[in-house]
């Protein structure tokens, strides 16, 4: 069967059934969400407040470990938890959408007996298997199969950057990403596999790969039309929506018009997500073909045939019993009212919702932030005559870095080392102030002197520029080096309505410590869970951001600042979850961004940027609360 055929298949499947299966992928993704995942936050932070321990990030792993050794046991109990509850998440679908085919009848109680039952293969080794399994498989289903616990499986962008610049390490990447995919095509079917013929996952491992041998690219081919057409009714739909409600504008109905078209994008969105979950979830069991409803095999093996209407295995294997999910039959009145009040609730939200955004009630203007004082490449990084051009845009502040001298002085560089901007193979640390402003740094075809903080300081005063100063230490730095600063230029930073962050944590606390007043935010590469820091704000890598998390800091009245956005979706994205400031390399196209989203836009306009929200936050399947 062709991919057209098979894809065309399994959705006169999906729809004849969609609120059987957009019930199970919803409430499944609900259940995650909104009290799974609070949960694992709650027990995470928690273990690490009991503990004393202000934040977790990849760089404190190796002290946790070394001075809380039960506080790392507890963190790899609850990676080991993540695990299993991904692993139900899966099976859960897998057999939902194979016994919502066969329409016997059965309840949700009996879904999670057949899915808990399925534990009984589990042992600590196959959690081990199942992590990188799900590393494996998350790049393909990423698009189409929601799964918030696994989202976060992302090499973060500013290691992504750093790697592409290097082309021994691009190899390496490039390399690596096709390793996984081929791995990932071979195993593909481990799962199904193990769930529907009751055998253990190192045999259906090895079953998996059997059968996918010199078939790499009828997988990848049927993955990729699957993407594909996913993507285009994705577009399509809004698109069409977005065209609708233009028209709407021009006429008296334009509010009423936009109530409804953003209900029926958002709406249609989840619709959408669930039959690309199902689409994938019946690759997964029958990649082969989906064959009509009286010759179907549920598991897709070629050991498991049809008999009266039923899925008779292979001799001594065992079949999970079909569940017809939400199949007809006398529903008690507690449920019928529960239901109601659920899909009332649900729909008075989105009501309100669309009510407050399409009124403007929740439009926000971050701080914009220059990154390294540059804008688009108009200078040199961390230079004066970058400094100067990009003052006059205006930016709310200019960010830039600063790194100790020999001789305790303080110049503005951002990397570790001399080379890449001047051509001396020398760290900051390995010269003096003097030798350093010596040097010419080139970029963007610019060239302009390495600066002293001091001059720049000064350059920034005479311009009424307020900066966001980060201050990178190294071992190599003196032993006072954050007391020198804080006596040098805390007070002056303060009065000048400027701020500091830093990626060491010792930064922040000092100075927090010393000189309250100093707006100091923490520099945080993966936002895992609440921190509980002395800082004002977070600064986050915007591929790691968490919402949720992003939404606790600021309740308890902390910003968010995201770096590094270049894309203009992504910037709207970010609006739209209403972050306090963005760092950018392109700050007009920043400026002009914020300017689109907030200056009176069209109900066209708003519909477009919640589309946009939608698919950047909806990458990985799932839309984060």
């Amino acid at each position: 069967m062709n991919s057209f055929r098979y894809s065309w298949r399994g959705t006169r499947e999906f729809w004849a059934h969609w609120w059987q299966y957009l019930a199970l992928t919803l409430l499944t993704s609900l259940v995650l969400t909104e009290a799974v995942i609070p949960l694992l936050r709650w027990v995470t932070q928690t273990l690490l407040s009991a503990a004393g321990i202000p934040f977790l990030s990849y760089n404190n792993l190796g002290g946790i470990v070394g001075q809380h050794p039960l506080v790392a046991a507890g963190l790899v109990v609850i990676l080991l938890m993540v695990l299993l509850l991904a692993y139900l998440q899966f099976t859960i679908l897998l057999i939902g959408v194979a016994n919502i085919r066969s329409q016997n009848g059965h309840t949700w109680r009996q879904l999670l007996r057949e899915t808990l039952a399925s534990l009984r293969h589990l042992r600590l080794g196959t959690l081990g298997f199942f992590l990188v399994y799900f590393l494996l498989i998350v790049p393909f289903a990423g698009q189409v199969l929601a799964s918030p616990l696994l989202s976060k499986l992302t090499i973060p962008a500013f290691i992504i950057e750093y790697v592409t610049a290097k082309p021994v390490l691009l190899g390496v990447l490039v390399a690596f990403y096709l390793g996984i995919g081929w791995l990932g095509l071979r195993l593909l079917r481990t799962l199904p596999l193990a769930l529907f013929e009751d055998i253990s996952f190192g045999a259906a491992a090895k079953r998996s790969w059997t059968a996918s041998r010199g078939r790499l690219w009828f997988y990848f081919r049927r993955i990729l039309w699957l993407s594909l057409i996913v993507l285009g009714l994705n577009m399509g739909w809004s698109e069409g929506l977005i065209a609708l409600q233009t028209w709407l504008d021009t006429t008296s109905w334009a509010f009423a018009g936009a109530m409804g078209t953003t209900t029926l994008l958002m709406g249609g969105a989840m619709l959408l997500q669930s039959w690309a979950t199902v689409l994938f979830v019946l690759l997964l069991l029958t990649p082969e073909t989906i064959a009509p409803v009286s010759e179907k095999a549920v598991a897709g093996s070629e050991n498991m045939t049809p008999v009266s209407g039923k899925i008779a295995p292979a001799a001594g294997k065992m079949v999970p019993s079909p569940t017809g999910l939400l199949a007809p039959r006398r529903k008690k009145r507690w449920l019928r009212l529960l239901t109601g009040i659920v899909i009332g609730g649900a729909a008075g939200s989105l009501l309100l919702f669309n009510f407050t955004y399409l009124n403007g009630m929740l439009d926000t203007t971050p701080l914009t932030i220059s990154h390294r004082g540059v804008d688009d490449g108009n200078g040199v990084q961390n230079t004066i005559p970058a400094l100067q051009a990009t003052s006059k845009e205006h930016p709310d502040f200019v960010e830039m870095d600063i790194h100790e001298t020999k001789d305790d002085q303080f110049v503005v560089m951002h990397d570790e080392n001399l080379k890449a901007l001047t051509g001396l193979d020398r760290t900051p640390r390995q010269v003096t102030l003097a030798q350093a402003t010596q040097l010419t740094a080139r970029e963007n075809g610019h060239r302009a002197k390495v600066a002293s903080f001091d001059a720049y300081l000064a350059a920034a005063e005479q311009l009424h520029q307020k900066l966001i100063v980060e201050v990178k230490t190294t071992t190599q730095d003196s032993v006072n080096a954050i007391d020198l600063f804080i006596d040098r230029y805390g007070q002056r930073l303060i009065a000048d309505g400027s701020r500091v962050h830093s990626l060491d944590y010792r930064v922040v606390s000092r100075i927090k410590q010393r000189l309250p007043k100093l707006y100091t935010s923490f520099i945080l590469p993966y936002l895992i869970v609440m921190p509980r820091t002395p800082a004002n704000a977070y600064t986050v890598e915007e591929t790691t951001l968490s919402a949720a998390v992003a939404g606790q800091i600021q309740a308890a009245h902390k910003a968010v600042w995201v770096w590094t956005v270049n894309d203009a979706d992504q910037m709207t994205s970010l609006m739209f979850e209403s972050v306090d400031g963005i760092i950018t390399d392109r700050l007009a196209l920043l400026q002009q961004t914020i300017k689109t989203q907030t200056d009176h836009p069209s109900y066209a306009a708003r519909l477009r940027n919640l589309t946009t929200w939608i698919n950047m936050d909806t990458g990985d399947g799932t839309i984060e609360n």
